[in-house]
C-alpha cells in the first residue's frame, strides 16, 4: 500500500534541507525518529510507494530550483504565507514568496496547494503600540484567488 510523506511539520525542508531531500529521494529511503519515544524506522521514498509527498514550507524557493528531482512524485504543497513582520525576518520579501506560489499553482495546478496564514498574531511594541500580522491578508487572499488558489487554512 502507497504511503503519504508529510515533510515536514517540524522543519522547513524545502526551504533549509532540499539537497537533502533530494539526496534521500535518490537514495529512495529516509531513516525518521519516533517524536515520542526516539525509535527510528525506516521509510521508503521510492516513486512506487509514496502516494503523495506533502512539502510544507515558508520558502519554496530552494526546492523550486531542484523541481526536476520531484518529476515522479505526486506533491502536495502547504505555503505558510503571513504578512512580513520583524518576527519572521529570515523570511524573502513577500512578493518572493507570492511569485513561488504562482510557480507552484502554474507547474503542479492550484488544486495541490493550499495557502496557510499560520499563526495569527498580536503583541506590543517596547512603546506600548500594539501591532498585528494581517495588515497584508486580502493582498494575499486576492493574489491566491488570481493562482486559481480557494484554500485558505488558519490554525
Amino acid at each position: 500500500m502507497k504511503t503519504v510523506v508529510s515533510c515536514s511539520r517540524r522543519t522547513d525542508v524545502p526551504a533549509f534541507y532540499s539537497d537533502w531531500l533530494v539526496s534521500a529521494l535518490e537514495a529512495g529511503f529516509v531513516w525518521v525518529a519516533n517524536p515520542f519515544n526516539g525509535r527510528r524506522r525506516r521509510v521508503s521514498l521510492t516513486p512506487e510507494s509514496v502516494h503523495t509527498l506533502v512539502l510544507w514550507s515558508k520558502n519554496f524557493g530552494p526546492l523550486l530550483r531542484r523541481v526536476e528531482a520531484f518529476r515522479r512524485y505526486h506533491l502536495f504543497f502547504h505555503f505558510t504565507i503571513n504578512t512580513p513582520c520583524e518576527m519572521e525576518s529570515g523570511l524573502p520579501p513577500l512578493d518572493t514568496r507570492l511569485e513561488q506560489m504562482a510557480e507552484i499553482a502554474r507547474r503542479f495546478g492550484p488544486q495541490r496547494l493550499t495557502w496557510r496564514f499560520d499563526p495569527i498574531v498580536f503583541w506590543r511594541t517596547k512603546d506600548g503600540a500594539l501591532r498585528h500580522n494581517l495588515n497584508a491578508f486580502e493582498q494575499i487572499a486576492s493574489f491566491a484567488a488570481k493562482c486559481g488558489i480557494r484554500r485558505c487554512v488558519i490554525s
